[in-house]
Parts: structure tokens; sequence; C-alpha cells
């Protein structure tokens, strides 16, 4: 941080540049800059430089970072070009961006000590005050975030057993939080909302043609959250460019989901006890939490767990209005479902069919009002969300995207009547996958007691939206991950736990056997869903990286190819090497092969080829390892295929699910023909 960012300085800059014969020429000193590398920038042509005591550093074609702290230096300037008519260089300190040098620490004549060092002073005495500043604000916004807590939890517990409910979300929250530092400083979560790309929402002011692959609003709840380091970055105490602050940047974003998480889990809670009854409500709680690609998005900055929490919030509000045709349930019924379609766009398949009940019901009560103010909440905040008004031209980009490049490539089922029953077949797969078959048969047995022995009518006003999700997207993309099932498991939660409160509430000598069995069934979909965190907390990538640098020789390299977030985040040298020529022309000491992608690379293709060259032993090099941790507990019946099943992909094959990322297969290969090495947690081949 510059000393010369404050208002109030102890001495003005030296006078303009001298101008001769059209050209610059300025002698002075720099003082007062902090501690660190600086690296000048001068316009290329030649003809302009800078030195520092007597040294150049920068001549418009070369760059030598130098040394700077607040004492004084010669900084001499000189612009021979014949267009030159002010000081035109910039610097950056430790790699963060270019910004012109504020003239505040040029000065003409050198300066005294005392000058140095009051402006030492001043500049720690405004860090102190603004670091105190920012986190005073952050302390006064969680101050009023109790009581704003405290407000609505009397509600909730009206709704719920809170007392119980509590615990249900503490162990969520632990089971969604222990490795949120997974894979930083490295970014292994595809399709990650990483800090850059909001950034760059933000210094565009979200306007003027901006857009995105995804809609605006989660951009929003990010800038919010992390604004405390926005503001320090802004103040210009730090660079959040620079390490430490990029990661905290994402352990924020994640943590946002996290909070999403828990508050998915509320609302869910709510809905079970307004539909099945305030114990159902605890076991769909429980239920839901235990969904395996709840806890992994729970856990990074994508979009899916923040816009399923819109979408659970508005399923409060749905029920409440369907039983009173409220104005206000209406409004704030529109106002979540508009958020859930902002933050992602699939969210609006979720709507139809649930306006078609509102619908029905406004129609028998004959009470226009709420669907009115409904339809006018919805509307605004939309407009306000996507920024119709000075962003159309981004809006229409973004609407464009989605339904032209952002969704072509990915169709896998044909539009034909077996096309779709291959759909829906791997979409069961994948809501089976999420729970393993205990839960998934226990879930299905509630949506069938409660639709056709009960003839529950809210159960079939809850079925509602996942099936106009399935219709209305699924069934028109003819493709489907685990996560896009993340909406239609919530809901089959509810259903889930009102059928193990059925069983466990029947009468008779069996019931302390049923509630052994309902133990045993959670017990088994704990470790089910506990299997992500423990491998995340030994990802082979992890270990595949402390054990080439613990190898690697000064001078030497590591080569890696493939998808760059299946690789291991070397600190070490490190080269991107995906053809047999550069393998052999650079001839690293170590080569990292993701294993499980390689089948799929075309064999014609030059990363093919080196894949065949390397496992043929054709360019020199040994495989010593091959590097997977193994699950923490292979005794589990049944685990999840994609977390400990077989990774291989053939040519052609399509993955449903990322968690097949998390502890990838990763082979090493070591130049020479070395003899086979022991890499904790790794097979030993030779």
């Amino acid at each position: 941080m510059l000393a010369a960012t404050l208002a109030t300085r102890v001495r003005p800059a030296g006078p303009a540049p001298r101008e001769i014969a059209g050209a610059i020429d300025w002698n002075g000193w720099i003082a007062g800059a902090s501690e660190g590398m600086y690296t000048f920038a001068v316009p290329a042509g030649g003809g302009a430089q800078v030195a520092i005591n007597g040294r150049i550093v920068s001549n418009g074609a070369s760059a030598t970072p130098v040394h700077l702290d607040p004492s004084p230096r010669a900084f001499d300037f000189q612009d021979r070009r014949a267009d030159a008519s002010h000081l035109d260089v910039t610097w950056s300190r430790e790699g963060s961006d270019p910004s012109p040098i504020p003239q505040s620490v040029l000065f003409a004549r050198r300066p005294s000590p005392i000058v140095v060092s009051l402006m030492s002073a001043v500049d720690l005495a405004a860090a102190v005050s603004q670091w105190m500043w920012v986190m005073t604000l952050v302390v006064s916004a969680a101050a009023l975030a109790w009581p704003a807590w405290r407000s609505i939890q009397p509600s909730i517990e009206a709704e719920v057993h809170w007392s119980r409910l509590r615990w249900i979300l503490l162990a969520s929250i632990a089971l969604n939080a222990i490795p949120i530092w997974w894979g930083l400083p490295a970014i292994w979560p595809p399709d990650e909302l990483m800090p850059t790309t909001w950034l760059r929402g933000l210094e565009a002011h979200f306007s003027n043609g901006w857009f995105d692959r995804w809609p605006p609003m989660h951009y929003y709840v990010l800038t919010l959250a992390t604004s405390p380091v926005l503001l320090l970055n802004a103040l210009g105490r730090i660079d959040y460019s620079l390490t430490p602050w990029p990661q905290v940047l994402t352990i924020i974003d994640r943590l946002v989901s996290v909070a999403a998480a828990a508050g998915t889990l509320i609302a869910t809670a709510i809905v079970a006890a307004r539909v099945f009854g305030r114990r159902s409500a605890l076991f769909a709680a429980a239920i839901f939490a235990l969904a395996v690609p709840f806890p992994y998005y729970a856990k990074t900055a994508n979009l899916d767990v923040p816009y399923v929490f819109w979408f659970a919030v508005s399923l409060v509000f749905y029920f409440r209005l369907l039983e009173a045709m409220r104005v206000g349930d209406a409004v704030v019924f529109a106002a979540m479902a508009t958020l859930a379609i902002c933050t992602k766009d699939q969210a609006y398949a979720l709507y139809p069919l649930m306006a078609v009940a509102i619908a029905i019901r406004t129609w028998r009560v004959r009470r226009l009002a709420p669907l009115m103010a409904g339809v006018f909440s919805a509307v605004v905040i939309f407009v306000v969300c996507h920024n119709l008004f000075f962003n159309w031209s981004g809006f229409l980009s973004h609407i464009r995207f989605i339904t032209g490049p952002g969704n072509e490539n990915y169709r896998v089922f044909a539009p034909s009547f077996s096309g779709r029953v291959d759909l829906l077949r791997l979409t069961l797969r994948l809501v089976k996958d999420s729970w393993g078959w205990p839960i998934t048969v226990v879930c299905a047995a509630g949506v069938i007691y409660a639709l056709f022995v009960r003839r529950c009518a809210a159960g079939f006003a809850l079925i509602a939206p996942l099936v106009s999700y399935y219709l209305a997207f699924v069934n028109v993309i003819l493709y489907n991950y685990d996560r896009f099932v993340l909406p239609m498991t919530l809901i089959l939660s509810i259903f889930g736990g009102f059928a193990v409160d059925r069983f466990v509430s029947a009468g008779g000598r069996t019931r302390l056997l049923r509630a052994v069995a309902v133990g045993a069934m959670f017990a088994y979909s704990l470790l089910y869903a506990a299997t992500i965190d423990a491998l995340m907390l030994h990802d082979s990538r992890s270990v595949v990286e402390r054990w080439v640098s613990e190898r690697l020789r000064p001078g030497e390299a590591v080569a890696i190819s493939g998808p760059r977030e299946l690789e291991p985040h070397f600190r070490v040298p490190y080269l991107d090497v995906s053809t047999r020529a550069d393998l052999e022309r650079l001839r690293p000491a170590y080569y990292v092969l993701s294993a499980d992608y390689a089948r799929a690379a075309p064999g014609e293709t030059e990363w093919g080829q080196l894949i065949a060259a390397l496992q043929s032993g054709a360019t020199g090099y040994t495989l010593v390892a091959r590097v997977r941790c193994a699950p923490p507990w292979p005794w589990l019946p049944d685990p999840h295929p994609e977390l400990v099943g077989s990774r291989s992909i053939s040519p052609g094959g399509n993955a449903v699910s990322v968690l097949r990322d998390i502890n990838p297969t990763l082979e090493i290969y070591a130049r020479g023909s070395g003899g086979s090495e022991t890499v904790a947690c790794g097979a030993v081949l030779r």
C-alpha cells in the first residue's frame, strides 16, 4: 500500500516533467512506497525508459522488477518519442494489475528522513483506522443479522420441532463445511463461479451489454457477501488479486452456499410439516441433507444450492398461498420463484404446474388480488434483477447464449420415444445414486402411499414442480446430470420423511425393531454421503503434488496435460505438455496423466497419440505409480458408483456427475527406466 493514497499529504508532488523539444525528461525522487517488488512499464517502440538509482528498469521492450520501500530513491524518466506529452509510466506491485504512479510519491528534491517517517506514520494511522472501520461494518452487520434471525425464529418454531431440527441442521453444516477449502488455491469444482467471473460483472456495473452464462442474481449476492474485502481493496489496503485474497474470496463464496444449504433444510422441514406433519419434517430434512449432490454443491460456489434455496423458500409460501390465498404470501412466493429463476435459468421449469395449481385455487375462491399481486411482483423483480433498463442488450445476449452455444453439443439422447425412455432411466438412476437404495425405496414408497393410498391433495400439489421440471427442462434438453435432480430429490425427501414417519408410528411389538431399521438406514446413508468429505480430505491430486515436489531437483520440471481441474496444483515448475513432440523436446523429469479421462482421448488426436506412446513405453518414460486414494469404508455395501466405482470413460462416452472428479486416478511417469515407487494411498505397480 502506498503512503501516498491519503488525501492530505505532508508534501506535494514535484513539478511537472520538463519538456525538451517535444520529449519528456524528468529527474526526481520516489518515496513512500510500501515494501515489495515493483515492475515499471513505459510505452513500447523505443524512446521511453525508467531508471531507479541510475539503473534502467524498464525501456519499453523489457522490464526488470525492482525492490522498493518507503526510503527515497532516485527516479529518472525519459521519453524521446515525438508525441510524448506526459509522464507515461505505470507500476505494479507483486504481480498486481498495472496502475498509474501517484504523483504524491514523486518528489522534485530528495525528501528528508523526517518527511518520509511522517508519511509512513500517517499512512499507518490511516491503514489502522480503515481496517477498524471495515471490521466495525462487519460486526454491525452481524449484530443486525442476529435480531433478524430472532424475529423469524418463532415462526419457524411454530412450524417444526426446532429443538430437534437444529441438531440435524448442525450435523448437515458440519458435513457441508469441513472440506470447504478443498482444492484451493486451485479451482477443482467444474463450473464453480470464480471471483474473477463475478468481479468482471461488477467492474462493468452489470450493465452496458455485460452478460454471462448464468443470470446475475447470485453475482449480486456474492458482491454483497464479499463487500468488506472489496472495500479494503478500493481503499488500497489490500490487493485482492494477490495471495491470499483470491482464496479468501472463494472461501466466502463457498460459505454463502453453506448458508443457503442450511436455509434450504429449514424450508424443506417447514414444507414437510405443513404437508405431512411435524415429525415427518425432521425425517425429510435428514433425508435431503444426505442426498450426495447436496453436500457436494453446498461446499462449492456453484449455483445449484443457491437456486434450490430460493425454490425451497418459494415452496413454503406456495403452500401458505394455497391454504389462505393472502396477498402477502402471493408476493413472497412470486419473489422467491423469480429469484430462483434469476439465479439459474433452469428453475423456470419448476413453476408451470405450480402456477396452474394457484390459478385453480384462485378460481375456486374467486379472489384475483393475490394472483395479480404475485404476477406484478414477479415482473418487477425480474426487470430489476436482470437490469433490463440499463442492460437490455446484455439480457438478450444471455438469452441467445443459453438457447444457442450454451446448450449446443450437450444433447445425449435422441428426441424419440426410445431416447426419452433412456433419459427417464438415467434420471431414475441418478436419483438412486443420490442416496443409495434404502432411502430411494423409502421415498418411492412415500410417493405411492401419499398419492395413491391416502390420495393426499397436498401431495399432488407437492409433486407438481417435480413433474413440470422433468417435462419442461430435462425432457427438453435431453440430457441429465446429478446436480440437475437436486430439486427433484428435495421433493422426494419430503415424501420419504412421510414414509419414515408412518413406518415408525405403526404400533405393536415391532415398533422398536422398526426404529432400529430406520436408524440403520440413516447410519448407512450418512456413511454413503460422508464418503465425499473423506475423499476430499485425502484427494489424490494433493498426494501427487507433494510426492512429485519432494523428488523434483533444481532445474527440473513436471509435465501435465488434460482437463486442468483434474490435475494437481503444482507450486514447483510445471509444463503443459499435450503432444509427443513437446514431450520429447522438453523432457520433463515427471509426467502426470489423468488416467480416468485417458481412454476418452481419441486416438487420432495428438493428445491421444501421446497417451498411447506413454503407456506403451515408446517415449522413454516409465510408469512408476498409479494413485487413487482408497475409500474410507471399503466394507460399505453398494457405495456411490461415481466416488468409488470405475472411472474409465470410453471415447464418445458421457459423464453424468462431477463427483467422479474427486480423488481422480493419476498416473505418474518418470523419465528413464526407474523402478516402482510407493505413493501414499496409491498402488505400487512395479
